[in-house]
């Protein structure tokens, strides 16, 4: 009896064997402004023993006061791609509105994308190649 709670609290405190999976995170920035509005694009790539399980891109469009006409067409091209987004595959999308401003945020799960899917977005990347590709193309990585 003795040998069967030792061994009950050797594999509470050890556990099943089972290592935790490494989670690494990789967030990226950039920002590009001009007389009419201003963009933040701010993706967030999450790796699981080193591979890509999910990705967050949330791009953010503020109108300045001179680019303001054009918040509607904007809109209505944001909605319509809200929309496509959301009828594939792993692929979640929410679009908010306010007077100035235009946010999407798309989250991809990656397990539940198509492999072409994967390919087109280019989600077959390791973490540091990754990374120097976003930085090579003006964001900034942490």
């Amino acid at each position: 009896m003795k040998k069967l709670v030792l061994l009950a609290v050797l594999l509470i405190v050890t556990g099943c064997g089972k290592k935790s999976p490494t989670i690494d995170e990789l967030t990226c920035t950039k920002t590009f402004s001009d007389a009419i509005s201003s963009v933040v694009y701010e993706n967030k790539y999450t790796y699981e023993d080193g591979v890509l399980n999910a990705v967050t891109m949330d791009t953010s469009l503020k109108f300045t006061s001179d680019g303001i006409d054009y918040l509607d067409t904007f809109k209505t091209y944001a909605e319509a791609t809200n929309n496509e987004y959301n009828k594939k595959d792993g692929v979640k999308s929410a679009l908010t509105t306010t007077d100035t401003t235009i946010n999407l945020k798309v989250d991809y799960t990656i397990s539940k994308m198509t492999d072409t899917e994967v390919e087109n977005n280019n989600f077959k990347n390791e973490l540091n190649s990754f990374r120097e590709k976003l930085e090579k193309d003006g964001y900034t990585c942490k």
